[in-house]
């Protein structure tokens, strides 16, 4: 296999040494290797933190994490910028310096002007991040171009396993269960395991791991010992069956693109590659019909697989999730935001504050615009889209260039990075990683390989006479010089923002401490630090607005509500969009008994609460307790419309203005015209709506009748059949469904039931089971009532 690979790369002397490892170094050779191998060992660590870690505001414990994320950037790049100093160089060096100084200028002069330009700081600081990565793994000095491949797979494979390890144990925990249950093991799940917990998003991940598989591709190609290419393709397996189970199918095509990307490549440009194909080219009458009797096959395979996927009822759930609407919708969105702010943009990270005025149909799409193309236009304006294609062209000139002359094992790296920055591109198209530290963090990566790629390769023979004038060569050499000056200013300017940032984080974490912990004295007296810390943040106004009130109803002192107002107020300037800050401000008003305020202000908090449930809850609460009935009756009818089962809710029962105007709620809510729903509501034990249950139930008939695909409301028919005895009709719905979605876990809730109304508690409890398994909570319940207490 050694003697093979050899027409794949051929030897390229001294290209992708790192500076510690040149030749006539005074290191031992074996001291020499050892260093080399902690240094990468050591990036790949510190990438494969960005790569693993999950976002800091997700955390629980938001500060903690946060603080990490900062310190381990510090402690890579405090000594990075102190290297420069002592060693009086400047960073960079390549042709991406000038493209990628403009484009941190755009990020700033987008953030000056953005929408709420503290939430646009944020992005902006993470963006930074990246290129700070970018110029310690692309300096090569540290690390040579071998070493920041191998600690990049290194990060991208820890990753993928870690993610199969937490997916392995739900496996597990689901074997066990099933044990439980069913008294034997049942190998096959009601539905793929899916990653979690492993960074930023399993989307966002499946597409960093489909940008890393060109380069374990050629592993396998390189000069390298037979265990460590067998390895390779060891890893390939473990990615391909991560990239599976992140179930993001926008990681899916981008792993297929990056592939096909660096195989074409591979082919037509490599010696191995080309004496494949000819020797596979089909140059005689019988190899060129055996070549056509291939195609054919291969067609009708396709074609074949097109026919059964087309014919066939079945649709899991896992597979065919309903994506595609939502998508168009925020894209949509995302266009319109791009008319309206055509200069700047709306500023880096001010997507999801924008939605609801856009649309808002969507929340969990609501975050970015599900196109990374798209949203550099929507968070920068042209000039942002401009400086990225000014990027993305210099790159793909660097590597084309390198591609004519590069050689051996730099070509390998030139194909591998093309291929996966060809992945990353189509990723984008479906999936917007603009604003996340992990893809920044991996485009960083695949941008300092390229550089250091670009620098191994020789220089073309007709690069070397100078065609430009003079005057225009010390312009470029001048602008380069201010660039790579830029970006040390760039890294330091990050380390004090955060630090700054982290100041004022850290009184607010104490004060929602010691507010969870009832100290609202103190918490009080933290938050009130953190907002004199960072005024221009509204998140800590409406913490210290929140705690105030909280003192209020707590002491009944007048002028701590006086002063929860004003807090209040004032974060609702800072982010006129905040559906949260105005709902806690009606509740303050409403304490004040001023009703036109509690009016003006609830109303807003409904303009802008989007899809946020609890938001209408609240607002329609402030409402009620300042007499406005109709308008809380239409917040509360709001908020069923968005969550029918909130109708079955014990909130219904606490006043007598919720009993009595529940039939209005409900009729209000739009789910009047669906019987099904109301059918299922009855079912559950929810109060008396506008129609009885006998009504909903022949209502709810004549509805599948007119549209036999109304899945969930064949299940709701189907649970009410089975409650009225009319087994076979409920059976015939309940197979009808999961004939086509045989991970529909209110279905195998409902036949559940059915089993358990025939008397057969075991299928009963295995249908529950398969519910429980598919995140549905009726079948939880029931699978544990079926069990004696204790």
């Amino acid at each position: 296999m050694a003697d093979s690979s050899r027409s794949w790369s051929t030897p390229s002397a001294g290209a992708g040494q790192a500076a510690l490892a040149q030749p006539g170094s005074t290191i031992a050779p074996v001291a020499r290797q050892a260093l080399a191998l902690a240094a990468t060992a050591a990036a790949a660590s510190w990438i494969g933190f960005y790569l693993i870690t999950e976002l800091p505001f997700l955390e629980l414990e938001t500060f903690r994490a946060t603080i990490t994320l900062h310190l381990v950037t510090g402690i890579v790049l405090i000594p990075y910028l102190v290297s420069l100093i002592a060693w009086r160089r400047l960073p960079g060096g390549s042709a991406l310096d000038v493209p990628l100084l403009l484009l941190i200028a755009v990020y700033l002069l987008a953030t000056a002007a953005s929408v709420n330009w503290r939430v646009s700081l944020e992005v902006t600081l993470t963006v930074l991040l990246a290129v700070g990565v970018f110029a310690v793994l692309s300096d090569g000095r540290f690390l040579s171009r071998p070493q920041v491949e191998a600690a990049f797979m290194l990060a991208v494979l820890a990753a993928a396993v870690r993610g199969i390890w937490l997916a392995g144990e739900d496996y597990v925990d689901w074997l066990r269960l099933s044990d439980a249950v069913r008294g034997g093991f049942a190998l096959v799940p009601p539905t793929v395991p899916k990653l979690h917990n492993v960074g930023d998003h399993p989307n966002l991940l499946g597409g960093i791991m489909a940008a890393s598989l060109p380069f374990f591709l050629v592993l396998p190609l390189r000069r390298a010992p037979a265990a460590l290419r067998a390895a390779g393709v060891l890893a390939i397996a473990v990615l391909l069956l991560a990239i599976f189970l992140s179930l993001a199918r926008s990681a899916w095509l981008a792993a297929a693109a990056g592939t096909a990307t660096a195989a074409l490549l591979l082919a037509a440009g490599t010696p191995g590659g080309r004496a494949l194909l000819r020797r596979l080219w089909p140059t005689t009458p019988g190899r060129q019909v055996l070549a056509g009797a291939v195609a054919l096959l291969l067609a009708a395979g396709v074609l074949g697989a097109a026919y059964v996927a087309q014919s066939t009822d079945a649709r899991p759930l896992w597979l065919f999730r309903e994506s595609g609407t939502p998508r168009l919708d925020v894209m949509g969105a995302g266009a319109e935001m791009v008319q309206d702010y055509p200069l700047l943009g709306a500023g880096p990270g001010s997507y999801g504050l924008l939605y609801p005025e856009y649309s808002g149909r969507y929340p969990n799409h609501a975050f970015h615009s599900h196109n990374g193309f798209l949203q550099a236009a929507v968070d920068l304006g042209v000039p942002g889209v401009l400086a990225m294609l000014l990027l993305a062209g210099t790159l793909a000139w660097l590597l084309l260039r390198a591609l004519r002359t590069a050689e051996g094992e730099t070509r390998l790296s030139v194909i591998a990075v093309s291929g996966a920055f060809a992945g990353f591109a189509t990723f984008s198209l479906l999936d917007a990683p603009n604003m996340f530290k992990g893809p920044l963090v991996a485009l960083a990566c695949l941008g300092a390989i390229a550089t250091l790629a670009a620098r191994d390769a020789p220089a073309p023979p007709e690069a070397a006479p100078a065609a430009l004038d003079e005057r225009w060569l010390r312009a470029l050499r001048a602008a380069q010089l201010v660039a790579r000056a830029a970006v040390p200013v760039a890294l330091a300017a990050l380390l004090v923002g955060w630090g700054r940032l982290d100041v004022a984080h850290y009184e607010y974490s104490n004060a929602r401490e010691n507010a969870n912990a009832g100290n609202l004295a103190e918490a009080g007296r933290d938050a009130q630090r953190a907002v004199d810390l960072d005024p221009s943040f509204p998140v800590y106004r409406l913490a210290l607005g929140t705690i105030l009130g909280q003192a209020y109803l707590k002491g009944g002192q007048p002028e701590l509500l006086e002063d929860a107002e004003r807090q209040l107020e004032r974060a609702v300037e800072l982010e006129p969009r905040s559906a949260v800050g105005y709902t806690n401000l009606a509740l303050l008003y409403a304490q004040a008994a001023d009703r036109e305020r509690t009016l003006a202000a609830a109303q807003q908090a409904l303009r802008y609460a989007n899809s946020d449930a609890a938001v209408m809850f609240a607002a329609g609460s402030a409402l009620e307790a300042t007499n406005w009935g109709d308008e809380a009756v239409e917040a509360y009818a709001r908020a069923l419309f968005l969550d029918a089962g909130l109708a079955d809710s014990p909130f219904w029962e606490e006043t007598a203005f919720r009993r009595t105007r529940y039939p209005d709620i409900i009729a209000g809510s739009a789910l009047i015209f669906n019987p099904c729903v109301l059918l299922r509501l009855a079912i559950d034990g929810a109060p008396e709506g506008p129609i009885s249950r006998g009504e909903a139930f022949d209502l709810c008939t004549q509805q599948v009748a007119a549209n036999p695909g109304a899945l969930d409301a064949r299940v709701a028919l189907a649970t009410a059949q089975i409650a009225q005895g009319e087994f076979d009709a409920a059976r015939g719905h309940l197979d009808y469904v999961l004939d086509r979605q045989p991970d529909n876990g209110a279905a195998r809730t409902a036949l559940g039931r059915w089993h358990g109304a025939h008397g057969d508690t075991a299928r009963a409890r295995e249908e529950w089971l398969l519910a429980t398994q598919l995140e549905d909570v009726g079948g939880l319940v029931l699978l544990g009532d079926s069990y004696p207490p204790g």
